[in-house]
């Protein structure tokens, strides 16, 4: 084989290595729909309660930083996998606008849910 083709072969053979190795790296952390669907509402909720000053004072709630990391020991998920995963759907806002949906659906079930309980307990309105 001329020494042309040789070249030519390996220049395809390198980026075909380079195209496959960056979109499998690009999906790697990619954290499940459903998965990333809980955890923006966790954070959703550690947002709310780090910009209720007098709820963070009463009950000594730490500073978001704080709030962020329980939340993503919660899921099991670290902020570099959420992030990655956000870049990947800021690209794919069709995508991006249906995992909202969900949480939003959640966010206004789980709200429903407290407006149906007296404050500071766990029991509900008498009817």
């Amino acid at each position: 084989m001329p020494i042309r083709i040789k070249i030519l072969f390996l220049i395809a053979l390198v980026s075909c290595i380079f195209f496959f190795s960056c979109s499998s790296r690009e999906k790697k952390y990619l954290i499940p729909k459903d998965d990333l669907t809980g955890l923006i509402v966790d954070i959703h909720i550690a947002d709310a309660i780090g910009y209720d000053y007098p709820l963070k004072r009463k009950y000594n709630i730490p500073d978001s930083a704080a709030l962020y990391a329980s939340v993503f020991e919660k899921h099991g998920y670290t902020k570099e996998q959420f992030d990655s995963t956000l870049s990947y759907y800021v690209n794919r806002p069709e995508e991006l606008n249906k995992i909202y949906q969900k949480v939003f659906a959640r966010l206004s079930k789980r709200e429903d849910e407290l407006r149906g309980q007296d404050p500071g307990t766990d029991e509900e309105k008498p009817d």
